[in-house]
């Protein structure tokens, strides 16, 4: 491994750890859904992240940052923080399983229910994920 691999892939654990850290001051009302969109967008827009495929475990990371980065237009709200930190949470070698829970999680997902769950808060595109408008 050449040392800036081995760079790369320190950053990505401390990636990890600040993500985890948004979402449970996030949960615990610390922080609100803006912060967390602009800390984390600030984080995508830093550098160019590569992409790696669903059995890599950076994988993981750089998908949860990248939900984040767009939680707005996502419509990720604090019911969905169990979900992201056990899928941020994948053990080594189970990434595979990870990423189908993931999926299956949005995928049954109520999404009309979600829409009128946000419907009071500006914050939120109104145009989200699985809409038609």
């Amino acid at each position: 491994m050449s040392s800036s691999t081995h760079t790369f892939d320190a950053n990505l654990l401390e990636l990890k750890e600040l993500l985890r850290s948004l979402l449970l001051r996030w949960k615990s009302g610390e922080l609100d859904e803006r912060a967390v969109h602009e800390e984390a967008d600030t984080l995508w827009a830093e550098k160019e992240w590569p992409e790696y495929p669903d059995d890599d475990s950076r994988s993981v990371t750089l998908e949860v940052l990248s939900q984040l980065s767009s939680l707005n237009a996502q419509w990720i709200i604090t019911d969905d923080i169990a979900a992201i930190l056990s899928f941020l949470d994948t053990p080594p070698g189970q990434e595979k399983q990870g990423w189908e829970r993931w999926q299956e999680y949005w995928d049954t997902l109520d999404w009309v229910k979600r829409r009128q769950s946000i419907s009071n808060n500006p914050y939120y595109s109104r145009i989200g994920p699985h809409t038609e408008d």
